[in-house]
């Protein structure tokens, strides 16, 4: 499911320096681009590399590393390609463990 993203404050957004506040007109079109992403639900929502770990095994080392490895063929491939293959490493023996 799509989380409910909230609207952004100059006040939030991350500081880079002394002066930085963005370049002008960011905050809108991070606005609009929530907007459309809330009438959408993208195979990154549930698919995507945080969501191909294991949940058994939530908050240890091979969880972890199963979201790393994940990560890594994300940058590389697609959505279906990359929780095809993490699910096959998952399946060998062993498992895609540490």
């Amino acid at each position: 499911a799509v989380q409910a993203a909230v609207a952004v404050t100059a006040e939030a957004a991350p500081q880079r320096g002394p002066t930085a506040k963005g370049p002008k007109g960011w905050q809108a079109l991070y606005n609009r681009v929530v907007d459309m992403r809330r009438a959408v639900v993208a195979p990154v929502d549930v698919i995507g590399c945080d969501k191909l770990a294991d949940p058994a095994i939530r908050h240890t080392e091979p969880y972890r590393f199963q979201t790393l490895v994940a990560l890594m063929l994300s940058a590389q491939t697609r959505d279906f390609c990359t929780a095809e293959a993490v699910c096959n490493l998952q399946n060998l023996p062993g498992g895609l463990r540490v």
